[in-house]
């Protein structure tokens, strides 16, 4: 945490003057203290630069750069390891495993590396909750908000919210998401005339002093 946050990430220590969090159509009070409510606010790849960092320093952990699975190993009726493959096509590796674990997320292969190998895809549920949000990084000027995150939550009648959380560099990620059929816009612009209605208004002058960055 330390060496991130010496890298330039938003901390919030508790102070409810620096966030504005409004749920159900209830902003928190705008001064106080919570004890237990701490976050700090990296942009994700600044986190993810310090997790590969420490996980590349731990002496029994290899990483495998430029390489993919390209199938399980599977013996005595279980799964023990994976064939990894260069995406040079030169090499192939084998990797036995007590454990393999595919963190793939919705681009994972196992349920059709299972499928392949006779075992079946495992059973599925899901659980549609008709949610869609549209995300921008914003660069404001560094006086801009006193806030250093602002969640504004739906209510009924309006499905629909924003998150604003303050990053490193006078970055910040701004999302706005609609719920029940309600789409929102993509684009800067778009997106910000969509949560205007329901969002404080020195939040929106803020953000109308800002820019997309990286975008």
């Amino acid at each position: 945490v330390d060496r991130i946050l010496s890298d330039g990430a938003t901390y919030f220590d508790g102070d409810l003057s620096r966030v504005y969090i409004s749920t159900g159509g209830h902003p928190l009070p705008p001064s106080g203290h919570i004890d237990d409510f701490r976050f700090m606010s990296p942009s994700r790849p600044l986190l993810e630069c310090h997790v590969r960092r420490r996980v590349s320093d731990s002496p029994n952990i290899e990483i495998c750069d430029g390489h993919d699975i390209a199938e399980l190993i599977a013996a005595h009726g279980h799964v023990s390891g994976a064939l990894i493959r260069a995406r040079d096509g030169r090499s192939d590796r084998a990797v036995e495993a007590d454990l393999v674990v595919d963190a793939m997320g919705r681009g994972g292969r196992t349920p059709a590396f299972l499928d392949g190998m006779g075992y079946g895809r495992p059973a599925e549920e899901s659980l549609d909750v008709r949610l869609m949000y549209s995300s921008v990084p914003l660069r404001l000027p560094a006086t801009a908000l006193s806030e250093v995150g602002v969640i504004v939550g739906p209510v009924a009648g309006r499905p629909a919210g924003l998150a604003l959380l303050s990053n490193e560099n006078d970055t910040s990620m701004f999302t706005a998401y609609g719920m029940a059929g309600l789409e929102p816009p993509t684009g800067f612009s778009e997106m910000l005339a969509f949560i205007t209605d329901f969002t404080p208004p020195h939040v929106v002058k803020a953000m109308r002093a800002g820019e997309a960055a990286g975008v």
